[in-house]
């Protein structure tokens, strides 16, 4: 059987439709916002997946705390150990789970998607060939299914074939849903819209479960016809519709008139935004002199993290400060998520709290039994400072000299 797992629309919402011979069987949301959350928070929005009535039958739930827990262990295969990484529970409309998607870690360049549903386990192996991706689908050995998608899309709108052999059918609901969760995953443009848009992608990927893929595997289970109609549909292009050509044709004049005009300005904007936006970490030196001049007394701290090549510990009036600097940038990101599970396990009520992120920087303020602390992360640094609510400003405004 062919299914077809169609995005609708990718402005404001993205939305998908499963469909069989034109018939409408499943639909699924996922999120559109680009909302930028910290510490993958982010994860944690849902992925929704109904009937053809709009019925909800699943969705997604990420658990922050084990996920990041288990990424703190993903090297485990070089001690010769699977690790299972970014699991995403599948619940039904009561609750209850069903199942679980989620990355495993095998080895070197050695990884896969899993499936658990039920009592199986369906083992997933994707692969970038160039125009295509694919995901070759298997159970006890045995593959049973093909997923593949053009990597070339048009107004954002990404496109899915599910290849499943017949005797497999009641499995439709949950790979379709799965293949909804690749998407969010790997192909999602968060917060983006466009019309009349067009985006050609080429890429390889590089995994020893590449092997896996059998080129020939749709036309030995379903027939040379059914190869020759998945070909015909991956070079099938929206814009040859004359509708669509003219849409194109008009957003491509604009889009060079607009290019032109920002051209002249992008240099001295990027410019700009890494002068006066980009942080910048403290060397420890920079850090120690800074510290004392503002009359803090400093040491060394006693306890430190996985990673660090240099600290230290301010103190004045009640405010404490540690400045942390990591030898790489990942065991000081690695450093802060600790810190904050550590935070979520706490008894009790904390308080104002708010958080912000990017690609090189976390930073997380809030109140705990009466003490305001600042948690902040530039690149491979940071730094953990805290006061009683009597020194918040005092505290806020260190920080904030800091660059931090």
């Amino acid at each position: 059987m062919l299914v077809t797992i169609r995005q609708t629309k990718s402005r404001g919402q993205n939305l998908f439709q499963v469909e069989e011979q034109g018939q409408l069987l499943f639909q699924a949301q996922t999120p559109w916002a680009d909302l930028r959350l910290p510490l993958e928070a982010e994860k944690m929005r849902r992925l929704t997946f109904s009937d053809a009535q709009g019925q909800p039958l699943y969705h997604t739930s990420y658990q922050l705390l084990d996920n990041a827990l288990r990424s703190l262990t993903k090297y485990k295969f070089l001690l010769g150990t699977s690790a299972k990484v970014e699991e995403y529970q599948v619940l039904d409309e009561t609750g209850q789970q069903q199942g679980s998607f989620y990355t495993q870690i095998d080895g070197l360049l050695t990884s896969q998607l899993t499936i658990c549903y039920g009592e199986e386990q369906y083992d997933c192996y994707p692969r970038s060939i160039g125009k295509i991706y694919v995901v070759s689908i298997f159970q006890e050995g045995r593959q049973i299914a093909q997923i593949t998608k053009p990597l070339d899309t048009w107004d954002l709108l990404d496109i899915y074939y599910l290849h499943l052999l017949e005797g497999y059918r009641h499995l439709l609901p949950i790979l379709s849903f799965f293949t909804i969760y690749i998407d969010a995953a790997s192909f999602t443009q968060p917060g983006r819209a466009a019309k009349y848009s067009m985006e050609k992608r080429r890429a390889y990927s590089f995994n020893k479960n590449n092997d896996k893929y059998d080129p020939h595997w749709i036309a030995q289970a379903f027939g040379p016809e059914a190869q020759e109609e998945l070909d015909r549909l991956l070079q099938e292009h929206p814009e040859k519709n004359p509708q669509n050509a003219a849409g194109f044709k008009r957003a491509w004049k604009w889009a060079a008139i607009i290019a032109g005009s920002l051209l002249l300005l992008s240099a001295g904007a990027i410019w700009a935004f890494f002068t006066f936006f980009s942080p910048t970490p403290l060397l420890p030196q920079e850090f120690a002199q800074q510290m004392e001049e503002e009359g803090y007394l400093l040491s060394q701290p006693i306890l430190t993290y996985t990673g660090t090549e240099e600290a230290w510990e301010a103190s004045k009036d009640g405010c404490y400060v540690q400045f942390f600097s990591f030898s790489e940038e990942g065991q000081a990101r690695s450093a802060f998520v600790l810190l904050q599970s550590n935070w979520d396990k706490a008894e009790g009520t904390i308080q104002s709290r708010s958080s912000s992120s990017s690609q090189h920087t976390q930073r997380e303020s809030f109140v705990y039994k009466d003490i305001f602390y600042v948690y902040s992360r530039i690149e491979n640094t940071l730094l953990l400072s805290a006061a009683p609510l009597s020194q918040k400003e005092l505290l806020q405004d260190t920080v904030k000299d800091l660059g931090y």
